[in-house]
């Protein structure tokens, strides 16, 4: 499948340690099944910092996210031949 980014955002919130980001995705074709896939998605996710170094800049962190929209035009399975990839 295939994706365009056609929006974001990202927002640091200071006070509660965390970044929020929220992206927009065009769904824009593909191979296989994705071949004449359409739709948009939007990516939403939240970071935040779980180790620090001596400076209290974030060294390693956790994200979690999801996905949601609507995927239209993919192939169920049976339906694209031998084009499974």
């Amino acid at each position: 499948m295939t994706v365009e980014l056609t929006q974001g955002s990202d927002c640091i919130d200071l006070v509660a340690q965390e970044g929020n980001c929220t992206l927009t995705l065009k769904t824009t074709g593909g191979t296989g099944r994705f071949n004449n896939a359409s739709g948009t998605l939007t990516y939403t996710e939240t970071a935040k910092p779980v180790l620090a170094d001596a400076f209290h800049n974030p060294v390693y962190v956790t994200e979690t996210g999801k996905i949601t929209g609507t995927v239209l035009g993919v192939a169920m399975p049976g339906d694209w031949g031998d084009e499974r990839r």
